[in-house]
This record gives structure tokens, C-alpha cells and sequence, in this order.
């Protein structure tokens, strides 16, 4: 109702054609369903995206993951934007590319979820905690840690969620989390 009392009104200027919108949230809430009330359900959000005045760059499959930070990246795209910038995320209508890795990061209360197509692993203190299969585990009930030789894509997971943790905490420490300056070394 909101949503449709926002549209009516704002229909009627001019920019509404030309203005890209981005529907998300940050959280969950309580939930009453157990797969919302763990690492993974905590963070299954809505996000979406609406232009009135044309269509979006591609079919994006609503199946694969998406997070946060890719809204930057898809939104720079999407205007033509091709300046350098810095972002952990990517553009998710890229997803045919070479260069799409299909991946989330989530960090809560010091553990570091990195999930991969369809496994995630769960870090905490830099110790591999957990490998969950969250599509078919949505719960997180079954850690398949003792069988982490099974998983050829691990050793890739395990550099990708260590070296994203190293730029993130060496560019806060050095205020290097921009385009300039990540460029210029």
C-alpha cells in the first residue's frame, strides 16, 4: 500500500522516468520460520530493482546470489559510469561474464560467512568453522567440515574469504578503501 501511495505520487515528475529504483533491507526481523533464525537466514533479504522509463540491462537469474555491495557496481553499470571506483561487490547483471563470481560475504559477531554458488563456509578467528550446503541446509543443521576434501572449490573459497578480510582491514587501517588510492599502489 506505502509502495503504491510512493508510485502514484511520484509518477508525476519528471526525473520518475529517468530514476532508477532500489528496493532492499538491511536485516531480518524475528521470524517465525527456522531457516530465518541462523547465520544464513539472518541475511536473506529483498533486493530489487525498478526503472519506469526503460528495461534493465538483462535477465537476472533471481536464484543467484546477490548482496548489498553489488548495488553500487550494478548501479554505476547501469548509468554508463566508467570512471574507476572501488567495491567488494559486483555487477550483477555481469553474471554471463568471465569475470562474474557468484559469491556473498556476511560478517556477524566476529564469524565471516563466504558463500560460494551453492556452499558456504563459516570462519571464526580466522579457524574454518563450518561448510554448509545452505540451499539444500537452509537451517545450517548438517556441517560437512569432516568432508571439506569433497568440496574441490574450497581451496578457492578459503584465499577469496582471506584475502577480501586482509584488503578490507589493511585499507581501513591505512584509509585506502578508494579508487585513487587502491590504484595508485
Amino acid at each position: 500500500f506505502s509502495l503504491r501511495k510512493y508510485f502514484e505520487t511520484v509518477k508525476q515528475y519528471d526525473w520518475y522516468k529517468n530514476t532508477i529504483f532500489v528496493f532492499t533491507a538491511d536485516h531480518t526481523g524475528p521470524g517465525s520460520r527456522l531457516e530465518y533464525a541462523n547465520e544464513y537466514g539472518r541475511f536473506r533479504i529483498p533486493v530489487f530493482f525498478y526503472t519506469p522509463g526503460g528495461e534493465l540491462p538483462a535477465k537476472c537469474d533471481s536464484t543467484r546470489l546477490m548482496q548489498q555491495m553489488d548495488i553500487t557496481p550494478t548501479l554505476l553499470s547501469m548509468i554508463g559510469y566508467d570512471k574507476p571506483y572501488f567495491s567488494f561487490g559486483k555487477n550483477v547483471f555481469e553474471q554471463d561474464s568471465a569475470k562474474f563470481v557468484n559469491y556473498a560475504f556476511n560478517d556477524l559477531h566476529g564469524q565471516t560467512m563466504y558463500y560460494l554458488d551453492t556452499l558456504m563456509i563459516q570462519y571464526k578467528d580466522d579457524e574454518l568453522m563450518g561448510i554448509f550446503e545452505y540451499q539444500k541446509d537452509c537451517e545450517l543443521k548438517n556441517n560437512l567440515l569432516e568432508r571439506r576434501g569433497d568440496f574441490s572449490q574450497l581451496p578457492f573459497m578459503e584465499s577469496q574469504v582471506k584475502a577480501m578480510m586482509q584488503t578490507y582491514v589493511e585499507g581501513m587501517k591505512k584509509n585506502a578503501l578508494t579508487a585513487d588510492k587502491s590504484l595508485s599502489k
